[in-house]
């Protein structure tokens, strides 16, 4: 995963520090995940934030149901718009 500075976040294989191969954005909420591929990305090293490999189990725990695109921005745009309990955050 590759955390860029205008907060996308990309599945990748790298092929040099520049060019992402088999690229991904990944779009979660509402317990909802989804997948667009992007295929070639060109990188800037300097919007780089984050780099590191996802963890298919750990993935596998949280128990996101694979969705369209638009209903997990639909969900997006919902999740927008709600009021966060902190409190409630910080016990889970």
């Amino acid at each position: 995963m590759v955390r860029l500075l205008h907060v996308k976040k990309l599945g990748l294989s790298i092929q040099s520090w520049q060019v992402l191969e088999d690229t991904h954005e990944r779009h979660i909420a509402g317990g909802k995940k989804s997948d667009i591929a992007l295929g070639l990305y060109l990188v800037r090293g300097d919007t780089v934030v984050l780099l590191g490999e996802i963890d298919a189990e750990k993935e596998a725990a949280l128990g996101l149901l694979e969705a369209d695109v638009e209903e997990v921005r639909e969900a997006e745009s919902q999740a927008v718009n709600i009021e966060w309990d902190f409190e409630k955050l910080e016990r889970m």
